[in-house]
């Protein structure tokens, strides 16, 4: 009898499998959001001196980069 090579997902084939490197990218996804979203809302009310946004947008920017990042990172930093 011969054995059939053992046939690989893509998910199994390009898995992470260091958790340093896991954890250093989502890290990396996890600051990348809450730059993006709370410097993107400062951006904005400053770029339009203040005709688009104020003071409360850039909380609420600030507020949903947080909630964002560590909704796309909890499953790799853990549970608290």
């Amino acid at each position: 009898m011969e054995t059939e090579p053992q046939k690989h997902s893509l998910t199994d084939k390009y898995k992470l499998k260091n958790s340093w490197i896991k954890q250093g990218l989502a890290e990396f996804v996890g600051t990348f959001m809450l730059i993006l979203f709370g410097c993107g809302s400062l951006a904005q009310s400053v770029l339009s001196r203040g005709v688009s946004g104020n003071m409360l947008t850039g909380s609420i920017g600030f507020s949903f980069g947080l909630t964002i990042a560590v909704y796309a990172t909890i499953g790799v930093s853990g549970r608290c």
